[in-house]
């Protein structure tokens, strides 16, 4: 497909066109040749007001597209549309043109290539005509007007690359420019593993310009300059397997620019100021030859060959082009004969850049008029040649079942013979290279190949006899069958169910499948049911019934038959629905439950619904299984800032009267930890703190239990939790420190996620630091008074300090106290009167140090 209007047809029309189709900075700064036409010489000469006699072009304006980029079998055509200020990408299917939108907030967007499925493809750009993405657009079912626009992945250096050309694989050509350096422009292919650059020798100064449906890519490199520079060649790139990402390139030899290339690998484009055309010497080979056109430029080549272009009627100074068609003498050979498509624009230009065949057996051209100011369509039929006609039989095959192809000639055939030229478009169906029609005869058959396929898709048969072209549908599906038969798997006697059938595969014609049911008293289903895609849809209906009978119900297609089993339920009353707690903090979980007035004879369904889903979701339904009369489902709820009622509803359809249940759950404001404290936070090691948690608001029933934790366990203990109460907001706790222990210790709470702490501060306090006697020696039965001494004040509730003596002689005191703020204290030390002079040693201890003195005691 042609992006641009080609070199030399230049002026607003050509900016105008190049704008939507991304041609600024692309075909032409991205490797199209921008000469001048200036005085065209003899290669462009050669289609000046050439005429094909044997056929008409049937014109029309194509309303509602501001311009037309590309054309697909089934006449759908991709441009697009005016959409407020800017440009929507289009699709315009029959009489109407669908706005595809635009995606990322973007001002504009435009489709400029559409493959055999309606797939299409092209970019999207901000207010500044600056591209944003590039994009793929997908129907739901093939050649559809409703679908869905994705962007694709950008390039490898994170550059947006620009689309082109989508082939029947879903594969997208485009280029990418370097984000370093705008000069520098890559071939770029979008597959299922994302954008690829594809190699091209030079790559960096390399452009693509079409793919074909085999993944074969045809652009140009230049070897001089930047893009656009005048030293440009043609490059055709195949790839190592059909559709692949890894493959060969060959040089096609000097060209300005590379615009199409068919699905037998024949490529056109501009040569010096003319049109040309190269053909492999094999279906989609590596060698071949290259000819020169009778047009003055090439925009577009069907699976037949036919180009479409425009030819030069005026060469001098302001060019008048008119839009063209060139029509093989055979299909894809290298001569033929060219017709006007414009015979009547005598004042103004025109142009074609698009063509493909029907399956009408016309020919549709699309480009613009009225120096090309208007998008047009041009339905070319054939007329005044020997008439003919083709037919194929069947219409579809499944891959690998031949079909019968017939011509039958008006005027019976000469002496000798009538040879009809014969070709496919697709790879999947192959013909012979022609049939002849016996002498004196008619008619003639020939035979059509097909291949297994994996999808479904058209064949065009196309054959040409005297200079007149035909051709005929053949869809070429995977063998169809059935491949699925959705039904419920019970319903209560007297609904209606909903059933879907599904085939493997689109059948491409209008198909029917068969159904049965194996009781049409309790179930009857119609005699067939229409596929659209690969589905049809219908009804089953029931009639009520006292006890559960199975029906079968029975799909058949094309051979393949496919079975499901519909039981049918005896009705039966919802008794009640219930909730289980009926309060519950947001975020918790309840449970529901749902109860029959007799037991399930077979599975019963009951449809659950929640009147407020934003606080309480519950399941779309539950089941009560044969032989229960009750069963549960989870009800989830969440967070909420204040206590709320929400009804669920449970419903149970019945054909003589439907039941519903309604039950109310009280969903509350979850508590959550707001904080914890202590006091003292400052304490002596071996005291203890009081802590406490506080909720931001009273604990529901049952209370909550937070969590305790410290961070030094050998400094300071706390329980492992603590309860709050029912209707309580806080609680207190008891801190235990370990005596002679200091340091910081955190202590937290944790509840519900949420955790709070606090910091205890334990200090170990002054240590003991001396002990002494006065006097050192008495008499037995006299005293000495002794004195500890702190290394600092003692805190509140003063120091205990513990006392000894080594001998019943010298008595002292269990303890003795220092008190609160003082360094020192003083005790007695009675003494007895010894058998013998004797010496007693006194200790005290605190805080872990002892210190200790002797007495002597006398007789």
């Amino acid at each position: 497909m042609l992006t641009t209007l080609g070199p030399g047809v230049g002026g607003e029309a050509t900016t105008r066109r190049a704008f939507l189709a991304g041609a600024v900075g692309l075909a032409i700064a991205c490797g199209g040749n921008s000469e001048s036409t200036g005085n065209v010489t003899a290669p462009a000469a050669k289609g000046r007001r050439a005429q094909l006699d044997i056929t008409t072009a049937e014109a029309e304006l194509l309303g509602g597209l501001y311009v037309a980029n590309d054309i697909n079998a089934a006449g759908e055509i991709a441009g697009a549309t005016m959409a407020g200020a800017d440009y929507h990408a289009a699709l315009r299917a029959g009489e109407t043109v669908h706005d595809l939108g635009t995606l990322q907030n973007s001002a504009g967007s435009s489709a400029l290539a559409i493959n055999g499925l309606g797939q299409t493809t092209g970019y999207g750009w901000d207010s500044q005509g600056r591209a944003l993405y590039s994009f793929v657009w997908t129907p739901e079912v093939p050649n559809g007007t409703v679908g869905s626009m994705r962007a694709l992945p950008v390039a490898p250096d994170g550059s947006v690359g620009y689309a082109l050309g989508i082939n029947d694989a879903g594969q997208v050509l485009g280029n990418f420019f370097d984000s370093n350096n705008f000069n520098r422009c890559t071939a770029l292919l979008w597959t299922a593993g994302g954008a690829i650059p594809l190699g091209i020798p030079g790559d960096g100064k390399s452009s693509a310009g079409a793919i074909n449906n085999v993944g074969q890519v045809a652009g140009v490199v230049w070897l001089t300059g930047d893009p656009g520079g005048a030293d440009t060649r043609g490059f055709l790139w195949t790839p190592d397997v059909p559709n692949g990402t890894t493959g060969t390139t060959i040089d096609l030899g000097p060209v300005s620019a590379v615009y199409s290339i068919n699905d037998r690998g024949q490529v056109v484009g501009q040569k010096e100021g003319g049109a040309f055309l190269w053909t492999p010497s094999t279906p989609n080979g590596t060698s071949g030859t290259m000819t020169w056109l009778p047009m003055h430029s090439a925009g577009d080549i069907n699976n037949e060959g036919q180009v479409a272009g425009d030819i030069l009627l005026d060469g001098g100074e302001n060019p008048i082009t008119h839009a063209a068609l060139w029509t093989p003498g055979t299909p894809n050979g290298a001569t033929g004969i060219v017709t006007d498509l414009d015979s009547g624009g005598f004042d103004g230009s025109s142009a074609a850049w698009a063509l493909t065949s029907q399956r009408d057996g016309s020919t549709r051209v699309v480009g613009e008029i009225g120096n090309w100011t208007s998008p047009a369509l041009w339905t070319v039929t054939q007329e005044q040649a020997p008439p003919f006609s083709l037919t194929v039989a069947p219409a579809a095959v499944a891959g690998g079942n031949a079909a019968t192809g017939t011509v039958v000639l008006e005027v019976a055939a000469p002496g000798g013979g009538a040879t009809v030229a014969l070709a496919s478009d697709s790879a999947v169906a192959t013909v012979p290279a022609s049939v002849t029609v016996d002498a004196g005869a008619t008619t003639a058959t020939f035979q059509i190949s097909t291949n297994p396929v994996a999808d479904s898709s058209w064949a065009t048969i196309s054959a040409v006899y005297n200079g007149a072209v035909r051709h005929a549908p053949l869809g070429v599906t995977p063998a169809l069958r059935v491949h699925s038969l959705d039904l419920p798997a019970s319903i209560v006697g007297g609904w209606i169910a909903n059933g879907t059938v599904y085939l493997n595969a689109p059948p491409l014609l209008d198909s029917a499948v068969e159904l049965f049911s194996s009781d049409p008293t309790l179930a009857t289903v119609p005699a067939s049911v229409t596929v659209v895609g690969t589905m049809g849809s219908f009804e089953v209906l029931t009639s009520p019934v006292a006890v559960p009978p199975p029906v079968t119900i029975t799909a058949t297609f094309a051979g393949s038959t496919l079975s499901s089993t519909l039981i049918l339920n005896p009705a039966r009353a919802l008794a009640s629905l219930t909730v289980s707690p009926a309060s519950v903090p947001g975020g918790t979980a309840a449970t529901g439950t749902v109860t029959l007035d007799e037991v399930a004879l077979a599975p019963v369904g009951i449809s659950l619904f929640s009147r407020n889903e934003g606080v309480v979701t519950v399941p779309a339904g539950v089941t009560v299984p044969v032989g229960a009369r009750s069963a549960s489902f989870p009800i989830s709820t969440t967070w909420t800032p204040y206590s709320i009622d929400v009804e669920l509803d449970a419903y149970l359809y019945d054909p003589n009267g439907s039941k519903m249940r309604t039950a109310t759950i009280n969903v509350t404001h979850p508590v959550t930890l707001v904080a914890i404290g202590l006091n003292p936070d400052t304490v002596r090691g071996g005291t203890s703190s009081t802590g406490w948690v506080t909720l931001d608001g009273a604990a529901p029933p049952g209370g909550v239990a937070v969590a305790l934790a410290s961070s030094n366990t050998a400094i300071a203990t706390v329980p492992v939790s603590v309860i709050v109460p029912a209707g309580v907001a806080v609680i207190d706790f008891n801190v235990s420190t370990a005596a002679g222990a200091s340091g910081s210790v955190t202590i937290s709470g944790s509840y519900a996620g949420t955790t709070r702490s606090a910091v205890l501060a334990v200090s170990a306090g002054p240590s003991l630091l001396s002990l002494s006697l006065s006097p050192t020696s008495v008499r037995g039965g006299k005293s000495a008074t002794g004195t500890v001494r702190l290394t600092g004040a003692a805190s509140v509730g003063g120091a205990v300090i513990a006392l000894s003596s080594s001998s019943a002689v010298a008595r002292v005191p269990a303890t003795v106290t220092v008190p609160d703020g003082a360094t020192s204290a003083s005790f007695t030390v009675s003494t007895e009167r010894p058998s013998s002079s004797t010496t007693a040693r006194i200790s005290a201890a605190f805080n872990g140090t002892a210190k200790s003195a002797d007495l002597a005691v006398t007789r």
